[in-house]
């Protein structure tokens, strides 16, 4: 099953609604054309239902911009060597913390810089 949890969870609590879309779609479109259809499934998202007709008449690459607005191309840290502890972290935020009170005490007047 290639995207089993991608479209359950895609489509959770819109089963009718989908079945609908999906019933529309390919109606009229003759089993070769699903086939090359099938044959063409993008590897990485599933494709909406005007995306498989697409794929099935072979006139369209719109599922592989869908698949890419899901791809994950952050950066990936690689070297952990400047990340902080644990402490060190929730140190960093009570400084910012105190910091961000006295900005804030300066702002209303409380305090001068």
């Amino acid at each position: 099953m290639r995207y089993l949890h991608r479209w359950t969870s895609a489509v959770d609590g819109l089963e009718a609604e989908v079945a609908k879309e999906w019933a529309h779609e390919i109606a009229g479109l003759t089993p070769e054309q699903i086939r090359r259809g099938l044959d063409n499934l993008p590897k990485d998202w599933p494709p909406t239902a005007g995306e498989f007709r697409d794929l099935c008449l072979g006139v369209s690459d719109a599922h592989k911009e869908n698949a890419a607005a899901y791809r994950d191309d952050r950066p990936r840290i690689t070297d952990k060597a400047h990340l902080l502890s644990s402490d060190e972290r929730d140190a960093k935020r009570e400084r910012n913390r105190e910091e961000l009170k006295r900005a804030m005490a300066i702002l209303k007047g409380n305090q001068t810089p």
